[in-house]
């Protein structure tokens, strides 16, 4: 079941970029026609926070507005789009125990920002992903194709990639692997995955999270257990990005000095 739904989901990752690179000339297959087209209102629209359809946690829609040279043509703009997308979309690792399937909540005393289930089905989605990118030389080269020279022009992402999760896949198989067997070492591969050494060091507003802040002024005290909170919402964050934004020093150090670091 976990797989099948794995690939339902993958589908809709997929298919979006295709229909937002493709507006006027692409047909979405039905079994997945409705996320997708949920997905893609809410990014043309870019009002701002929205639950996303297909990751369940509240996104940032107003991120998705075109700036820069990306305004010049239709092909630019939706090119931004999706890149934007894959960039910033995450599927969890770890979910909360306290939160029920397609709930989400970003708060402090939570323990995580999407259910446990639906962490579970979002890693598989993960691996499943990185199988068949491990499996497709022509996959493997467009991807580094564009991933090289954006390293070169802005840096390397320090989230988990389609590498990361497919150099789990062979060390733990060593072989051609089925779907099911995925399914089957979920608890081996999540543990493998939370213990690789690539971790976000930049809050991208996922889920919309919440500090749980006592009233001001606030001791010492009250100010290091804020920043343990914040270190454990940023945890929670880690997970799968098919092509990661990229961590800029400027970014981070920004990040350092505002609360609740300063």
């Amino acid at each position: 079941e976990g797989v099948k739904q794995s690939y339902g989901d993958n589908a809709s990752f997929k298919y979006f970029s295709e229909a937002e690179f493709n507006q006027y000339n692409f047909e979405v297959p039905d079994l997945v026609k409705d996320l997708v087209q949920k997905e893609i209102v809410l990014i043309e629209e870019h009002t701002g926070w929205e639950y996303s359809p297909l990751f369940i946690y509240q996104e940032d829609y107003s991120q998705y507005v075109p700036r820069g040279h990306y305004t010049k043509s239709e092909k630019l703009k939706n090119y931004f789009k999706v890149l934007i997308w894959y960039g910033r979309m995450t599927a969890l690792i770890e979910g909360s125990p306290l939160l029920y399937p397609g709930e989400s909540i970003c708060t402090g005393d939570v323990g995580g920002i999407i259910s446990e289930y639906d962490a579970r089905i979002q890693t598989l989605q993960a691996f499943l992903l990185s199988n068949q990118f491990s499996q497709s030389r022509d996959l493997r080269e467009r991807w580094n194709r564009i991933y090289a020279i954006t390293s070169f022009l802005v840096g390397f992402s320090d989230d988990l990639g389609p590498n990361e999760y497919s150099e789990i896949l062979k060390k733990l198989f060593k072989y051609e692997i089925n779907p099911q067997e995925i399914e089957e070492n979920y608890l081996e591969l999540k543990e493998t995955i939370l213990d690789f050494p690539y971790n976000p060091k930049i809050y991208s507003g996922l889920g919309a999270c919440e500090l749980l802040m006592p009233c001001p002024p606030l001791s010492e005290k009250e100010i290091q257990a804020l920043k343990l909170q914040a270190k454990e919402l940023l945890e929670k964050t880690k997970g799968f990005r098919l092509m990661g934004q990229r961590f800029t020093l400027d970014s981070w150090l920004f990040s350092e000095i505002v609360s609740p670091y300063s």
